[in-house]
């Protein structure tokens, strides 16, 4: 990574927040469309975007962040080699790939472990496959290839729904289009869109409206979905809660629902425990990641700076996150909005907040927009300055400046929801 890479980065992609920002303000939150007088809009929409992702994919390997060759690294082991990637570490079992953090086993779950199997292995039958004479690492183009496919399926998934609640198609372009999406998934190649995909089909799945979601197999498909989901980020495991929740009076649709998705984290998870090496070894480096780590955060690292312990922050945090899900789930049905408001209440108060983790809230934004994801999907990316920093660490003005705007709109939003409540309580 360069400064003059950054640089245009920084440009280019403000420019492009700011198209998207005015067509944002065009569409207005609410805006409704015929579904059925689209045209060709969403051709547009998803023609524009496989470009920008074959483009992204094509033009040079990651530049932007080394997790990719982790994700091959595991792939091969566990595709190629059939060993359990949790049994070692890539120190302990060697490698040539420039795996970072390689004294450590993979922290990645296991519905992404499978998914790396299937790609290391279309990866070697397309020649794309482990070579001593190659000048860069194998494997690259193969897995953003596959990851740019499902991000475009994440689009699919964003128009079916505008389109079942009557709005315009054109609200997938803050998604399909947006510089940091494009750059963190095609080109970076992070494996987070697996997971969001799964996210939004359980979503999808769970909104009974247009018909779909209240088809009787529709709740232990979402149970599957959200299963996978959790089997790439264990963080969405506790919007369980408010999904049982909203199903407490369909007493067999929850019962299907939770059923589903125990069978599949018990089918996604036991082959690996009862793999030689089991997941001790994953655990030990989850373990390492909540003791030691952090970077770019924000409430965390003030309480982190006034406590003098990142023990007691992550308690704090997520005694506070737990709160805010509690409080959203007895004060909202929507499941959507919800959704946003944890993962994004989730990434404000983590000890670690890299560009990437946002992309599971912006993915939502086109269904249920909201300002302070909006703002920060812009302020998140000047967070990559670390990556010309020797000590890859963020200058304390930056922070502020990421932070502040997120902060301002967040303190609107919820003003704007008390002066909407006040003829309410005026007529109680």
């Amino acid at each position: 990574m360069t400064a003059q890479l950054l640089g245009v980065y920084w440009i280019v992609g403000g420019f492009a927040w700011l198209a998207l920002t005015v067509l944002a303000m065009r569409l207005r939150p609410g805006t409704s469309g015929d579904p059925k007088r689209v045209g060709g809009s969403w051709v547009i929409i998803l023609l524009v975007a496989a470009a920008a992702r074959a483009a992204a994919v094509l033009a040079s390997p990651p530049v932007f962040s080394d997790d990719l060759w982790r994700y091959i690294h595991d792939g091969a082991t566990l595709g190629l080699k059939a060993r359990n990637p949790y049994a070692q570490s890539p120190d302990s079992g060697g490698t040539a790939l420039p795996v970072n953090h390689p004294h450590l086993v993979t922290i990645y779950q296991p519905t992404s472990q499978w998914t790396f199997a299937l790609l290391a292995r279309a990866a070697h039958a397309f020649g794309d496959g482990p070579d001593e004479a190659r000048t860069v690492p194998w494997g690259h183009r193969t897995f953003r290839f596959a990851f740019a496919v499902f991000d475009l399926i994440v689009i699919m998934l964003l128009l079916v729904q505008l389109r079942r609640v009557g709005r315009s198609c054109w609200w997938a372009a803050l998604y399909a289009w947006h510089p940091l999406v494009v750059v963190e998934i095609a080109s970076s190649g992070h494996q987070d869109v697996l997971g969001m995909a799964c996210l939004l089909l359980a979503l999808v799945l769970l909104d009974r409206r247009g018909g779909v979601g209240r088809a009787a197999w529709s709740l232990p498909a979402a149970g599957c979905a959200l299963a996978l989901s959790i089997g790439v980020k264990p963080l969405v495991a506790p919007l369980l809660l408010p999904v049982v929740w909203t199903l407490k009076r369909r007493r067999r649709g929850a019962a299907g629902f939770i059923t589903a998705a125990l069978l599949t984290l018990a089918a996604l998870y036991l082959p690996f425990i009862f793999m030689p090496g089991g997941i001790a070894g994953m655990v030990e480096t989850i373990g390492t990641f909540m003791a030691d780590w952090f970077f770019n955060g924000s409430a965390h690292e003030v309480l982190r700076i006034l406590t003098g312990s990142k023990t007691i922050a992550d308690h704090v945090c997520g005694a506070m996150l737990l709160a805010v899900l509690i409080l959203a789930t007895l004060t909202t049905r929507d499941l959507w909005r919800l959704t946003i408001v944890y993962l994004l209440g989730g990434l404000l108060l983590s000890s670690t907040v890299h560009p990437w983790y946002l992309l599971w809230a912006l993915v939502l934004v086109p269904i249920r927009f909201s300002a302070a994801t909006w703002i920060f999907s812009l302020t998140i990316g000047w967070s990559y300055i670390a990556l010309v920093d020797p000590d890859y660490s963020l200058p304390v003005w930056l922070r502020w400046a990421e932070y502040l705007p997120v902060y301002a709109a967040l303190l609107c939003a919820m003003f704007d929801v008390e002066v909407k409540r006040l003829p309410e309580r005026g007529a109680d």
